[in-house]
């Protein structure tokens, strides 16, 4: 794998049910061959994750019409694009997810 940029934006964390930065954290130093780095309008991501601390998803709500939706991970407290995951699986298969997204959008 060369390297892909990894874009996080996170909830304002106002109702978490999850450590948003913990998560992140953990999934930074597992797939270290992966950039990990604050989202913004001006940057290329190739993968966009959100992260929100419960279901509500106020990460991406304000953000919908600005990325392309196939480059998206979304994690809503236990679920992750509208899936449940158990806590002690979210980090898990959260890399999954970023490792699927890049073999889908890289090597096809």
């Amino acid at each position: 794998m060369g390297w892909i940029n990894c874009c996080i934006k996170y909830c304002g964390g106002c109702n978490s049910r999850i450590n948003r930065r913990e998560i992140v954290k953990r999934v930074k130093a597992d797939l270290c061959q992966f950039d990990f780095s604050s989202y913004s309008v001006s940057k290329k991501c190739d993968i966009l994750i959100f992260i929100s601390g419960c279901h509500v998803g106020c990460a991406m709500k304000l953000y919908e019409e600005e990325f392309d939706i196939d480059k998206v991970i979304e994690v809503k407290g236990l679920s992750i694009n509208n899936r449940k995951v158990n806590k002690n699986e979210l980090v898990e298969k959260l890399e999954s997810k970023i490792i699927k997204k890049y073999k889908d959008s890289f090597q096809n």
